[in-house]
């Protein structure tokens, strides 16, 4: 049994050397700015004999396709759809596309040349569980690292868009009308007061177009107002 958990010791110890090294070696190599593989799970893109990265071009243009879709006006979601509508495989060959995969693509940087090294961190070497790189490791951002699918203006573009269309459903979350069920002021809309005189105006219109009379007057009070539901 000493015998044993001596040795057991000793490869354990054999084991963590061997992942600080790699990790270091991996650390080194992005500090410089060298290749960065593999990338098997990344559509559009393999590698040579030299391990420098190539455009598979079949693949690629699928990935224009999704930015060219995006950025034409469709949704996530809609080109998720159009994609399996299609039967057009996923990276690892699944016939159905989700609207996190297509987002996924449409937010990865390395369609336009660049890589942003280190997203994910191995917290634990036996395991090999890793977990979002939340300022536990330095992240290193390599500009032109390899050849790009998508022109760098049409990926900040995309960013712009996908900002955009966040900030719009939260605030369509924050704009839902919720009505008082109960008590005097039954039948009452409750308005947050942190929404903003547009908020309060595309309210107003969503109440006219629902009922031929005009709009109720509005409540005010010293936490919120309030618009009286016809």
């Amino acid at each position: 049994d000493m015998v044993i958990t001596v040795l057991s010791l000793v490869a354990q110890s054999e084991s963590e050397q061997k992942s600080n090294s790699l990790k270091w070696s991996f650390k080194r190599r992005r500090a410089q700015g060298l290749g960065i593989y593999p990338n098997w799970a990344l559509l559009g893109y393999g590698l040579d004999e030299q391990k420098e990265w190539v455009i598979i071009e079949e693949e690629a243009a699928i990935i224009r396709s999704i930015y060219n879709l995006y950025l034409d006006g469709h949704s996530s979601g809609q080109i998720a759809d159009i994609l399996t509508k299609h039967g057009i495989p996923t990276v690892k060959g699944r016939p159905v596309w989700r609207s996190g995969s297509v987002l996924g693509i449409l937010r990865n940087e390395k369609y336009c040349g660049d890589a942003l090294c280190q997203k994910t961190v191995t917290v634990d070497f036996f395991t090999h569980k890793s977990v979002k790189n939340k300022g536990l490791e330095p992240q290193y951002f390599i500009e032109d690292h390899h050849p790009a699918i998508i022109m760098k203006s049409d990926w900040t573009l995309a960013q712009q868009i996908r900002t955009e269309r966040r900030n719009v459903k939260r605030g369509a979350k924050r704009c839902k009308p919720r009505y008082v069920i109960k008590g005097p002021l039954a039948g009452f809309m409750i308005i947050d007061p942190q929404w903003s005189p547009e908020d309060v105006e595309s309210i107003f219109a969503r109440l006219t177009e629902k009922s031929d009379k005009s709009a109720a007057p509005i409540l005010l009070t010293d936490k919120n107002f309030m618009i009286e539901q016809e």
